[in-house]
């Protein structure tokens, strides 16, 4: 059984989108106060401390953004190529917002449902339920923020032994060959340098990233 993502009759291709994952080490103020402005229901929710958080996120890479942005792509929304990198980047700090945090840590903890959970989102004709994968450390390797990745699922072939899960990967742009594989019998999974010994998979979803939010909760 194979599902792919599909938006009115067009299948999702990872080579049509080449955008990398890039950083922003150091946004100018008044394009941050541009990012807080169009991220957060208030910009002074942001304090100093969250001022520190969101350059942090920047410098470590816009995955989250990235991935959001390349599914706004595929939706068909004209997005003018001069407000490329903000809109990316809004989107990448929207994740220190609760949607976005609270969907993450709820399927952190309840994951056993994975696969049925992307199958459903896959099959999706509501564009703010379009999936996201998240790579989330297990607590024993909690470390560093930036630790987590997410990348675009976009088809899940389920076979007797192993689901192989077809993504875009914003460290890998264009790649059409990239394959998360689950092993229904071991209970494991594999994807690239990530493995389920060290990480947690969990679903989030692209309307997490699209409005303003509270910043960390």
């Amino acid at each position: 059984m194979v599902i792919e993502l599909e938006w009115q009759g067009k299948k999702f291709t990872p080579s049509v989108y080449g955008l990398k994952n890039n950083f922003i080490f150091t946004p100018e103020p008044e394009i941050m106060k541009i990012i807080k402005e169009k991220a957060f229901l208030k910009s002074w929710q942001v304090s100093l401390v969250g001022d520190v958080v969101v350059r942090r996120t920047l410098a470590s890479g816009v995955c989250s953004g990235i991935s959001a942005y390349v599914l706004l792509n595929f939706l068909g929304e004209e997005i003018p190529s001069a407000q490329e990198e903000i809109k990316i980047a809004v989107m990448q700090v929207r994740t220190w917002g609760r949607p976005f945090l609270t969907q993450s840590l709820k399927s952190y903890f309840n994951n056993k449902k994975f696969k049925e959970k992307l199958e459903k989102s896959l099959r999706t004709t509501n564009q703010e339920w379009l999936p996201l994968v998240v790579f989330l450390p297990k607590i024993s390797n909690l470390k560093k923020i930036t630790y987590a990745h997410t990348v675009v699922p976009y088809s899940l072939e389920e076979g007797l032994r192993w689901v192989k899960i077809k993504v875009y990967d914003s460290n890998y742009p264009g790649n059409n060959n990239l394959v998360l594989k689950i092993d229904k019998l071991e209970g494991t999974w594999d994807y690239r340098d990530k493995g389920g010994n060290r990480w947690i998979l969990t679903i989030n979803y692209l309307g997490n990233l699209l409005k303003r939010v509270p910043f960390l909760w």
